[in-house]
């Protein structure tokens, strides 16, 4: 009965570890799960949820600086060419010069791909923490797909400010482990050392 008990024991303590390990999430945001209602002048948008994603989408009066659009309206938006980086959706800021997202939490921004149509040739990322700007990056933008690395670590707002429509896809993004988790992962550990050291206890007696 006792080994039956110390195997359940052994088991939970594993699970606990490979769930205090793993972080929280690790994604890229395309925006292609977004249904984009269509208009009779095939202008087709729609603006981007505040919570998409678990992320809060900010910017510009009216919230109206996050707006989301099939591949398919690029023409009739006056987007030339391929309006998409990859998938059927893309984002794009409405001429906004200041668009964020933020979290409760902090997160890593790796990278982004983007274009501007507008004749602006650059776009400044900021990035902060507690209202404190950590990283800050200027963007040589063109009117094709670029990727920008950005390897903002450990912020809870992205801001990224420019003079016109700015086009963005495939944004990838990772959580930063808390430090509970950290806190369980050693608990798990010390757990499955302590199991451990009984069953070879049990089996020289």
């Amino acid at each position: 009965m006792k080994q039956n008990f110390s195997l359940r024991s052994l088991a939970a303590a594993s699970l606990l570890v490979c769930a205090a390990a793993a972080p929280a999430y690790a994604a890229v945001i395309d925006f292609d799960d977004i249904v984009v209602p269509p208009t009779s002048n095939h202008m087709d948008t729609t603006v981007l949820d505040y919570a998409y994603q678990g992320f809060t989408w900010s910017g510009g009066a009216g919230g109206y600086s996050w707006l989301v659009s099939p591949a398919a309206a690029a023409p009739y938006l006056s987007f030339p060419g391929v309006a998409t980086h990859s998938g059927p959706n893309f984002a794009w800021t409405n001429g906004s010069s200041d668009v964020s997202l933020s979290a409760s939490h902090t997160f890593n921004v790796d990278s982004f791909w983007a274009r501007d149509l507008s004749g602006t040739d650059q776009a400044v990322a900021h990035g902060y923490l507690n209202g404190v700007e950590i990283f800050t990056r200027t963007l040589r933008m063109a009117d094709t797909y670029q990727q920008f690395n950005l390897h903002f670590n450990g912020i809870d707002t992205l801001t990224l400010t420019n003079h016109g429509n700015l086009l963005i896809d495939d944004i990838s993004i990772s959580a930063v482990p808390e430090p509970t988790s950290y806190a369980m992962l050693l608990g798990g550990l010390a757990l499955l050392g302590g199991i451990a050291r009984r069953r070879k206890g049990a089996a020289a007696q």
